[in-house]
């Protein structure tokens, strides 16, 4: 059976229809760079320079419409989704590190200088990695400033326990969505966008325009439910590697999926779920145990602050778990500890045999944490 064949009669692949899309080109003399501007500036700038010129919208229907009604179809489909998530006008959003997009506030991380920000300027919408989530959810300081104002955030760059998503709902009345996505996919390729604590620890739905399937090693779907490659398909994903034709064509098939490297599973109603990294398995005895789905549960510890699970070369075994932990202000425990606690709460086929407790962890500057 042909490729294209196997992968379109996939009950495991996710899509969810269109979206307005416009084909970004390098910055014209006079105008501004793309970073730093807001979607409504660009936008303005296109309606002012052409009015009327027509661009295409909807890549199957090949429909074309005027700048000025594309910037209306934005605008709309923004404040519906917007509005969806409990933003409403005028609401403010922090920021743990500068992005494209303008926010009010930008805040070079810390857990304090986040919660007097949010006190202060009253944000309504944060996005943070997952140790500032975890620090919202159970770091004392927090309790000793108003919060009220925050209704929901986001979090990216790994999987978050729905513990932590429960606690920060019920102790501030806070909402926390996951996103997925790289950045040879643009960006996002799903998030969570309903009321239902039963997805907030998924990933969410593909976004518009966007597919989603799971692959085994071969390249051939998985039942639903099982774990596999994630493979995403969209009209805004990248072309290829500039100067890489070798690497792009490992990266890209002939239809157009990107294969990302990330290990995940989808439900039956196409909610994703982020396991880990196909190059991070640890093989120990014959089983395969991916840092995430430990970390996940690490995490949960009241005294852990970051954690981050690595493998340990032994002649005997294969590989061994070992995690290693940053401690929140205040906490002081020692390996046998969290080896005692961590016994009765998780398999034993994925239970760590060594914890080893640091001061920092080195990262790099997109925040995530580095190889130790």
């Amino acid at each position: 059976m042909e490729e294209n064949q196997r992968l379109e009669m996939s009950p495991n692949v996710v899509s969810n229809g269109l979206v307005a899309k416009d084909k970004l080109r390098p910055c014209a003399p006079g105008l501004k760079p793309f970073i730093g501007l807001t979607m409504h500036e660009m936008l303005e700038e296109r309606v002012k320079k052409n009015p009327d010129r027509e661009m295409l919208v909807f890549v199957s229907d090949n429909e074309r419409v005027t700048f000025v009604e594309y910037k209306k179809r934005v605008i709309d489909l923004a404040a519906g989704f917007l509005f969806k998530l409990g933003l409403r006008r005028g609401d403010r959003i922090a920021s743990s590190r500068a992005t494209p997009i303008r926010y009010n506030c930008s805040v070079s991380f810390t857990n304090l200088k986040l919660v007097q920000a949010v006190e202060a300027e009253r944000y309504n919408f944060f996005a943070l990695k997952i140790d500032g989530v975890v620090n919202l959810a159970y770091k004392p300081i927090c309790d000793k400033y108003d919060l009220s104002s925050l209704k929901l955030g986001y979090t990216y760059g790994s999987t978050i326990p729905s513990d932590v998503i429960l606690e920060l709902n019920k102790k501030h009345g806070i909402v926390t969505l996951n996103i997925y996505g790289t950045t040879e996919t643009s960006g996002i390729s799903s998030v969570t966008v309903d009321d239902s604590p039963d997805v907030w620890n998924t990933s969410g739905r593909p976004l518009p325009n966007t597919e989603v399937q799971i692959v085994d090693e071969e390249g051939c779907p998985v039942e639903v439910g099982e774990k596999g490659e994630i493979w995403v398909r969209s009209p805004v994903a990248f072309r290829g590697y500039y100067g890489d034709i070798e690497k792009t064509k490992q990266t890209i098939t002939e239809n157009g999926w990107i294969k990302t490297g990330d290990v995940g599973k989808l439900n039956e109603d196409g909610y994703l779920t982020i396991v880990g990294r196909i190059k991070d398995i640890i093989i120990r005895r014959g089983d395969n145990i991916h840092p995430s789905e430990v970390e996940s549960l690490v995490i949960n510890h009241p005294a852990i602050n970051i954690t981050q699970v690595i493998p340990i070369p032994d002649y005997r075994i294969g590989e061994d778990v070992c995690t290693c932990v940053t401690l929140n202000e205040g906490y002081k425990v020692i390996e046998e500890e969290l080896k005692t606690f961590f016994a009765g709460k998780m398999s034993e086929i994925i239970q760590p045999s060594y914890f080893l407790i640091f001061d920092s962890f080195p990262s790099g500057a997109s925040g995530k944490v580095g190889l130790l």
